[in-house]
């Protein structure tokens, strides 16, 4: 689900860590499913989740934050950028 609020959009991904590269592949209860290139110690998967998201949308790690989720596979993201290509890119996750 994408939620878009004034300053940020949410949206709640499923995360597999422990994958061979990293890559979003499909949907997982109606969530994109990101498969991670980290295991899921010392928060290296939730820092590759995040280094996914800036380089996938041409924004800097400052504008990426996991808000809920960060000891999950189920995450919710605030991306601090509301314009419509980010939008549109989101939305092509769930194709």
């Amino acid at each position: 689900m994408i939620n878009v609020h004034d300053d940020k959009i949410i949206i709640d991904i499923y995360v597999q860590p422990g994958a061979k590269t990293t890559i979003a592949n499909g949907i997982h209860d109606e969530k994109p499913k990101i498969k991670i290139a980290a295991e899921p110690s010392y928060g290296k998967a939730n820092k590759e989740v995040i280094k996914y998201f800036a380089k996938l949308l041409k924004l800097p790690l400052k504008n990426i934050e996991i808000i809920n989720g960060d000891k999950s596979r189920n995450k919710r993201l605030a991306i601090f950028d509301t314009s419509n290509e980010i939008l549109n890119i989101l939305q092509g996750l769930y194709k």
